[in-house]
């Protein structure tokens, strides 16, 4: 299409995917630990945070903007919500067999292979 129109957006939310892909693993983790329920409400409570906050965004017409700013408010929104409730699980469990330490090393490995998967262009084994 030669333009380069969409990279002001992608660059506006690059940040804000950081912690987008913390969601997924912190959700799957709760949902594990028997949380499921806590977890759907909070990604409930966040998709109608988003389409609020983008009404209001589209009466100020700023554009794309407001979209950008809005799926930033979703990801804070349901990521920080998951995460504090998993930080109090850990807490006030006494889990023996994972740490935080082991938590954040998977999440982050994670993170690592999936990145590197999108670059190479193939699966990694």
């Amino acid at each position: 299409y030669n333009t380069n129109l969409g990279a002001n957006y992608i660059l506006a939310l690059s940040p804000f995917f950081t912690f987008y892909y913390l969601e997924a693993p912190i959700s799957s983790i709760l949902q594990g630990l028997g949380y499921g329920s806590y977890t759907l409400k909070t990604t409930t409570i966040g998709v109608f945070l988003k389409l609020a906050s983008l009404f209001l965004f589209s009466l100020l017409h700023i554009g794309l903007y407001g979209l950008v700013i809005s799926e930033a408010l979703d990801i804070f929104f349901v990521v920080f919500k998951n995460g504090s409730k998993l930080n109090s699980i850990l807490k006030e469990k006494d889990f023996e067999f994972i740490s935080k330490d082991t938590l954040i090393k998977g999440i982050s490995h994670k993170l690592y292979s999936e990145t590197f998967k999108l670059y190479e262009g193939k699966e990694r084994k």
